[in-house]
């Protein structure tokens, strides 16, 4: 009948925006599998406007890439100077990072209609007795995931919250700068490292527990959270995160994590303009130009020779002309200055 026919259709036309919403995301990954390496972030910026750069031979017509990169791979980045400057010199910067949980990492989680405990999420917390398994966790009719969990037996009553566990492991506190995790999350979220709540989204401010509904509906959010080092102890941390859904009646729930400790940045400068290398972490690369004095930015941006009716100079004659272009930033004085057809 037309009912059924329009629920088949909303839950094709959600299959379809889900998949282009997730798409991006696989897509990256799926290179960076295929390229043998890792996402990274790779920034290059200048400190004028008007520069550009060729990255690996293509032209980029910005003054500023910020995106990511294969790690383990080579790049190559030209500086394009524009009229008036010069290159001077790169500055660059590197922020060593380190896998402590990729998403396939293994969990314990309690799923429930009742809280596990008050201090569930306490750093000593004994969590021996809860399930196991590895992510990726949820429940939807139209994706999949390592470790299904099971809602309960009433459709119109499913459990609103989940409960996550792990650990990781810190040698020195100085080796990391801060950790970055990256959280897929259906529908809100609570994070706490070592019995501490780092943040929270699309949750209410105040106490929580297993029947507080997320704010709104989300499906299969993404957020990325820096974690300062303050958070952080020497050998065993724990990690702790609470999955709400926004309704009993919900559809799907996510949890997704990955967490990297990101190393304190080293900078260096170099002199060569053309900068080759293999990326094997984050990285920033800043051009920075210098005004050339031996150039004068002036173009002869237009020429006409032969004016008969277009402008007219302050007699009334049209005479040929020509328009000078500043390609600078700073006023030129054209005193002294004159055309010639003589090179000499």
């Amino acid at each position: 009948d037309l009912a059924t026919y329009d629920n088949n259709a909303s839950g094709e036309v959600n299959t379809i925006l889900e998949f282009a919403e997730k798409r991006p995301g696989y897509v990256k990954n799926y290179l960076a599998s295929y390229y043998g390496g890792s996402l990274v972030n790779l920034d290059i910026t200048a400190n004028i406007d008007s520069a550009k750069f060729l990255i690996n031979g293509v032209r980029w017509n910005n003054n500023a890439y910020d995106g990511q990169y294969v790690s383990n791979n080579s790049i190559s980045v030209m500086p394009l100077a524009p009229i008036g400057y010069k290159f001077d010199h790169w500055e660059l910067s590197s922020s060593p990072s380190a896998t402590l949980l990729d998403t396939s990492n293994q969990w314990s989680y309690y799923y429930n209609n009742d809280m596990p405990a008050a201090n569930w999420y306490a750093a000593d917390f004994d969590d021996a007795a809860w399930n196991t398994g590895k992510g990726k966790f949820g429940y939807s009719s139209s994706s999949s995931y390592t470790t299904p969990l099971d809602y309960g037996t009433d459709s119109e009553n499913k459990y609103i919250t989940s409960y996550f566990r792990s650990n990781f492991t810190i040698n020195d506190l100085g080796q990391f700068e801060k950790l970055s995790a990256n959280i897929t999350y259906d529908d809100g979220f609570v994070l706490y490292i070592n019995g501490k709540e780092v943040t929270r989204k699309n949750i209410a401010e105040g106490d929580v527990n297993n029947k507080t509904l997320a704010i709104t509906y989300v499906n299969d959010a993404t957020a990325q959270i820096d974690i300062p080092d303050s958070f952080l102890v020497v050998g065993n941390n724990s990690i702790a995160v609470e999955v709400h859904q926004n309704s009993v009646t919900s559809s799907d729930m996510t949890f997704e994590l990955s967490l990297t400790g990101i190393g304190n940045s080293s900078a260096t400068t170099s002199k060569t303009p053309l900068y080759e290398g293999t990326i094997s972490d984050n990285l920033t690369l800043k051009a920075v130009f210098a005004q050339d004095a031996s150039l004068v930015p002036l173009v002869l941006n237009e020429v006409c020779t032969s004016n008969q009716q277009g402008y007219a100079d302050a007699f009334g004659n049209y005479g040929d002309w020509v328009e000078i272009y500043n390609a600078g930033d700073k006023d030129i004085d054209l005193a002294g200055m004159y055309l010639t057809d003589n090179a000499s």
